[in-house]
């Protein structure tokens, strides 16, 4: 190791100072006198710590992780926000934030940064005759109804929305911000944060096209319409056009891999071979079941959307009837309504094949399987709906309340 000939050097056993080697290869070495080495941060003066070694290095290895927050003033909010655990960053990747709020009267965009170097994203467009307030919340609105997105983050004060967005079984993160240019004149700028481009083009063209039509909701492209969560898949057609050596096996395989979007990719796969009958049964196993059990625990926006609907598939499939009987399958489905990464669409879907799992075989559940699932649903109820920022009425979650209260009341007849 190298050192400076510090105190430090010694008391750590580091040897004498010496230079640091010139390295072979090296075509922009020069030779110098200067000593290179690394400096760790803590809070605490380090010379004063020697003498307890259990103290040393407290503030980057100790319980607070590697990385020290403890000083405001060290880093920036900027950079700050960025550092992660890199254990935990996938999941919190994952995770959505329901608790946001609309865009009040008063509020106010931010007018366009004073800097001759700035410049919007090709992926804006304008928008007039409007207040940023109004624009804002019919931003969510779209996202909400007509997009089926899940709104993960709004912040008022920037005027900025967070949202995942699925079109067309591809997936994708978009943050909008919108800009104020002068009274009543206001620019939408689009950024895709994270997933698939042609997902983020897709919905930037959509968006745009929706509010240059002066916000009209009744001008939307008739092939971006999404499927009502109220209406069951279409069941597989009898014929089948499949290469008869075509299997699902592979897509299972991926979807045990611990990687989210690798796990996405394969229920989207999945929701592909179930338009097709001889594949479909391939998914109508108990082992095919198992891995659709296991994504049901994953909290991610991309695997939950296209998991709901492949569930509403093939729960019209007589050959899947018995894997529907299944405890904890059931208790999954019912723990994820209403979680943080199911959009109502979601959650009603998912609502709707407890609802007729429970309709073809609450008879002939066991008594304790019946106590058990009464008592999810009754939480269930309990919680409630939680308080998206689009949240219009009472009314919002029906639906689902409807499903899951027919539900309940299936089991308590049965007992």
């Amino acid at each position: 190791m190298f050192t400076d000939g510090s105190i430090f050097g010694e008391a750590l056993g580091m040897g004498p100072d010496e230079a640091m080697p010139s390295l072979l290869g090296d075509f922009y070495n020069e030779p110098d006198n200067v000593t290179r080495g690394l400096s760790l941060y803590d809070a605490v003066d380090l010379s004063s710590q020697f003498g307890d070694s259990s103290q040393f290095g407290l503030g980057f290895c100790g319980e607070q992780g590697f990385f020290h927050h403890g000083d405001v003033h060290l880093f920036d909010k900027q950079f700050a926000g960025d550092i992660q655990d890199p254990w935990t960053a996938p999941a919190n990747d994952c995770r959505a934030a329901p608790c946001v709020s609309r865009f009040q009267d008063g509020d106010e965009a931010l007018p366009t940064p004073d800097d001759g170097l700035w410049q919007f994203e090709k992926t804006s467009f304008e928008v007039t005759d409007a207040s940023a307030a109004q624009i804002g919340n019919c931003m969510l609105e779209f996202f909400d109804a007509q997009v089926g997105a899940l709104i993960t983050k709004v912040n008022r004060r920037k005027f900025t929305i967070k949202v995942e967005a699925r079109l067309d079984g591809l997936s994708c993160m978009t943050k909008i911000r919108i800009h104020r240019l002068a009274l009543g004149q206001y620019k939408v700028e689009m950024q895709r944060r994270r997933g698939d481009i042609i997902a983020f083009q897709r919905l930037y063209k959509w968006t745009s096209e929706h509010f240059c039509s002066s916000m009209n909701s009744d001008a939307i492209h008739p092939a971006m319409q999404s499927v009502h969560a109220r209406e069951f898949l279409f069941a597989p057609c009898e014929v089948s056009d499949a290469d008869p050596q075509a299997s699902v096996a592979p897509l299972l395989d991926m979807a045990h891999i611990d990687n989210p979007p690798l796990q996405a990719e394969a229920v989207e796969g999945m929701l592909q071979a179930a338009n097709d009958a001889r594949l479909a049964a391939q998914l109508c196993t108990p082992e095919a079941f198992s891995v659709l059990q296991n994504l049901l625990q994953i909290v991610c926006f991309s695997i939950v959307e296209p998991l709901a609907r492949l569930l509403c598939t093939l729960a019209q499939m007589p050959a899947a009837e018995s894997n529907f009987q299944d405890q904890q399958l059931l208790q999954c489905m019912i723990d994820k309504v209403w979680s943080d990464a199911a959009t109502k669409a979601a959650s009603e879907q998912l609502a709707q094949v407890v609802h007729h799992a429970l309709t073809q075989h609450a008879a002939k559940l066991s008594p304790t399987t019946n106590r058990a699932l009464s008592f999810a649903l009754t939480e269930k109820l309990r919680d409630g709906a939680p308080d998206f920022a689009v949240e219009m009425s009472p009314t919002h979650h029906l639906e689902t309340v409807h499903y899951l209260q027919e539900s309940l009341h299936m089991l308590q007849a049965c007992c």
